[in-house]
């Protein structure tokens, strides 16, 4: 049953592409949505002091590898590196390698 079930499975992998235009507009759907908001709010709504928490944006942990982190005292520096690379990413230029880039700015978002 298991065995059947993997071989299912593989032909149906092998059927049918994942990588398709439908992929790809969904990607630059995500990063157009990312995009507009950066696009019209400033870094100073995006990071505001809130209770309990002094400096902003939080750089603790992982989140040292944010874009924000590593522009902390120039965030309308950041915001608009940000929406540079968003405008390449929905673009659709070069999808293996700003793939990487459009995850940077989504996690230091």
């Amino acid at each position: 049953m298991i065995q059947k079930t993997g071989q299912y499975a593989i032909g149906l992998a092998q059927k049918h592409h994942p990588w398709t235009n439908v992929y790809g507009l969904a990607r630059s759907v995500l990063a157009l949505g990312t995009l507009l908001t950066l696009l019209f709010n400033p870094a100073t709504n995006l990071f505001r002091p809130a209770a309990g928490i002094a400096d902003y944006p939080v750089c603790a942990g992982i989140s040292k590898l944010s874009i924000f982190c590593i522009f902390a005292p120039y965030l309308e520096v950041a915001r608009w590196l940000s929406i540079i690379i968003l405008l390449v990413v929905v673009s659709g230029w070069r999808p293996r390698y700003t793939g990487i880039f459009h995850w940077w700015v989504v996690f230091s978002l």
